[in-house]
């Protein structure tokens, strides 16, 4: 159980700042790595001098803590510091308490009108430097836009274990947590041998206490709910293999291999000509974009067709941008994004040297 409460000197949307800094973008990737979160919330400044105001104190706690979080707020009192006083309450027992944007509420003519304000010919994309501050700002932009568009919404509840789950079992996993640690601390045959040994026997013994879990519950099936739910488990349909897409002879590929493919095929076009056929497009390109891929087949009408046919019910990335964010950026954006598409094509030779 880890609580960290710091002043990191550094810039960054995650916790409330309109901008970004290089302190602020290693701060969050030594966050991710450690898989640390953040419980900043809002946009009241946590430093004040004078006029003077900024985002730079962060509290963050470790993700086995996160579920007796019960709230965190910037307190508005004087704290006869320079500094504002960050209150973080931690219960006894395990709640899940997470504020998420409620998307059935968003305003989407605010959304896209603040978008449709956006002067985006002022961002150059002519280097591959370019292109990625222009992604960033891209990316911060909408993300600013569906936060100031959309109210949040608060997800309380208790948390479930699994029914198989014993002290028993949580002590071999912290014990093998524990030996994972020296090996990557000391990595010895002896250290990794025991390691292994440890894992292998945490897994059967999860094994074990799954089977007999589920023995226990056919075993006292009396009731109609209880062998209703028996038949629902044993009747359902296998479920797909993951990582499997369709063809466009609406078949299902087979392999990891076959998938990677169809997916390429489907959203890069060009990769299924060959190297002459690009060359040659290039070489019958004019004189002043001789050094560069044609990239004719990136239209803003098919970026927008691969938009329309996302579909809502996959989550988003690491950004949070949902497909359903996707749908309603106005044509401006759309445009932009399209143009940022180009020109990663055209720079692709500069990039790979």
């Amino acid at each position: 159980d880890i609580v960290l409460a710091i002043d990191t000197n550094g810039h960054h949307p995650s916790w409330g700042s309109e901008d970004e800094n290089p302190r602020g973008r290693m701060a969050v990737s030594i966050f991710q790595h450690n898989n640390l979160i953040i419980l900043n919330e809002g946009n009241a400044p946590t430093y004040t001098s004078g006029e003077n105001s900024s985002h730079v104190d962060v509290t963050l706690v470790s993700s086995r803590l996160l579920n007796r979080v019960t709230s965190w707020i910037n307190l508005p009192l004087d704290s006869f510091s320079d500094h504002a006083c960050l209150q973080t309450i931690i219960s006894n027992k395990e709640t899940i308490k997470k504020s998420i944007l409620d998307y059935s509420k968003t305003q989407w003519a605010t959304f896209q009108s603040t978008l449709n304000g956006m002067d985006w010919s002022e961002y150059g994309l002519d280097t591959n430097q370019d292109i990625n501050a222009a992604a960033d700002v891209l990316t911060n932009t909408i993300q600013k836009a569906i936060k100031a568009s959309t109210p949040m919404i608060k997800l309380t509840q208790k948390v479930k274990k699994a029914p198989w789950w014993s002290n028993d079992l949580k002590e071999m996993r912290r014990d093998l947590r524990v030996t994972f640690h020296n090996l990557r601390c000391n990595d010895t045959p002896l250290n990794r041998e025991t390691y292994i040994a440890k894992r292998q026997s945490y897994q059967r013994h999860i094994k074990k206490a799954k089977m007999e879990n589920w023995k226990n519950f056919v075993n006292e099936c009396n009731t109609m709910a209880d062998i209703s739910k028996l038949n629902r488990i044993i009747t359902k349909k296998k479920a797909k293999p993951i990582g499997l897409t369709l063809t466009p002879n609406n078949t299902l590929t087979t392999t990891g291999y076959d998938s990677l493919k169809n997916l390429m095929s489907f959203h890069f076009p060009v990769s299924e000509r060959s190297e002459r056929h690009v060359n040659q497009n290039t070489a019958n390109a004019p004189a002043s974009g001789g050094n560069q891929t044609s990239t004719t087949w990136i239209t803003l009408e098919n970026t927008g067709k691969f938009i329309n046919d996302l579909t809502l019910s996959k989550a988003p990335g690491p950004d949070g941008i949902t497909n359903k964010i996707a749908k309603n950026l106005p044509e401006n954006t759309q445009s932009f994004l399209n143009q940022i598409f180009q020109h990663c094509i055209k720079n692709r030779k500069s990039h790979k040297n």
